[in-house]
């Protein structure tokens, strides 16, 4: 240890060496006391600090369950621009079948007889746009609007609706389509000779839109055009939705094949009211 004694020179090197040493040891107390500091900090303000933000999290969630259930109950949009595209839902091919089971192309009735409305069609798709037209004359005379749904499998479910005079939307038929045709396009069909498969290449909705009187549960609008349409002998029927109207095939059962019958073609003031920019 230096005792005081020795050259000026030793004396000032004790000097520095102390004093560069006081300053090493206060800068380290202050680097600890702010160090100490920031862990108390961040102990102290990170739990609340998680609980706010917990709490902004329910809070949002909160709103968007609360949004979810108004968009359900709410009036959807009306679409009164024919230059833009009906806002089409994306849907599972399950909720786009159990949605046709149950209003089919002209029935809109539950099993009890109670018409359908557009919150029972909202249990199985989302209806977020209507698109409305008018029909001056005919057996569809009236009011109407119609809302578009994609599947998800392919193919485009239109969805049409009559008003109430309470202004209750209620569903008054639907129509698969798989894509665009025209009734050009069934003329190549030779009754007793095409089959099922050849009419299944022109429409891709085929499959969805085919219907057998003999199944258990035979569809509403089977029963409706196997008696005011087709003869007796056609147990088995396909609808085809095209821009010019229906075009509706019977076939025969022959051995493993389902083979062409008659066909009808009928226009439709609903289809012809379907703005063009809806189309698939």
């Amino acid at each position: 240890m230096f005792d005081g004694a020795g050259s000026e020179l030793e004396q000032e090197l004790f000097r520095k060496t102390r004093y560069r040493g006081g300053v090493i040891v206060k800068i380290a107390r202050t680097g600890a006391i702010i160090i100490l500091l920031l862990m108390i900090l961040s102990s102290g303000c990170g739990g609340p600090g998680k609980d706010n933000r917990a709490e902004k999290n329910q809070v949002s969630n909160e709103k968007q369950k609360s949004e979810s259930i108004e968009s359900t109950v709410s009036t959807p949009t009306v679409a009164r621009d024919p230059n833009r595209a009906l806002l089409a839902s994306r849907e599972s091919k399950t909720n786009i079948l159990g949605l046709m089971r149950k209003i089919t192309f002209e029935g809109a009735f539950d099993s009890a007889g109670h018409e359908v409305t557009l919150n029972d069609v909202r249990s199985f798709v989302s209806v977020s746009q209507l698109r409305p037209f008018s029909i001056s004359d005919g057996p569809y005379s009236g009011s109407w609007a119609y809302s578009a749904h994609d599947s998800l499998s392919g193919g485009r479910l239109f969805v049409f609706y009559t008003q109430a005079s309470s202004g209750e939307y209620q569903a008054a038929g639907c129509m698969f389509v798989g894509k665009t045709l025209r009734f050009r396009d069934f003329d190549t069909f030779v009754k007793g000779s095409s089959t099922l498969v050849d009419v299944e290449r022109v429409d891709p909705a085929t499959k969805i839109n085919f219907f057998d009187c003999d199944a258990a549960t035979p569809n509403y609008y089977v029963q409706n055009i196997s008696i005011a349409v087709f003869s007796p002998e056609y147990r088995c029927y396909s609808a085809h939705v095209t821009r010019d109207g229906i075009v509706d095939i019977a076939y025969k059962k022959e051995r493993q094949n389902f083979v062409v019958g008659d066909i009808y073609e009928t226009p439709d003031d609903r289809v012809a009211s379907i703005n063009p920019k809806d189309w698939p």
